[in-house]
């Protein structure tokens, strides 16, 4: 699913990078433009190992508004 998206929206125009999440720089994220994140889950729903730094800061960013990444909405 992640590499189609990746290459509808190079079709697009739109600069893509895709990686894992455990590949993604996380502080990377305030000078996003667009960011899509696709994740499968495991077991039963719950969430993969390599997005557990990445969803932390996400979640600490809407715990603490304008903490990290003062434009991510």
């Amino acid at each position: 699913v992640a590499e189609r998206i990746s290459r509808d929206a190079k079709r697009m125009h739109f600069q893509v990078k895709l990686s894992a999440l455990d590949d993604y720089q996380v502080n990377n994220l305030p000078h996003e433009h667009l960011v899509i994140f696709v994740v499968s889950t495991t077991g039963q729903g719950d969430p993969p190992e390599n997005m557990t730094v990445c969803a932390h800061a996400i979640d600490d960013n809407f715990s603490h508004p304008g903490r990290t990444f003062g434009n991510l909405s």
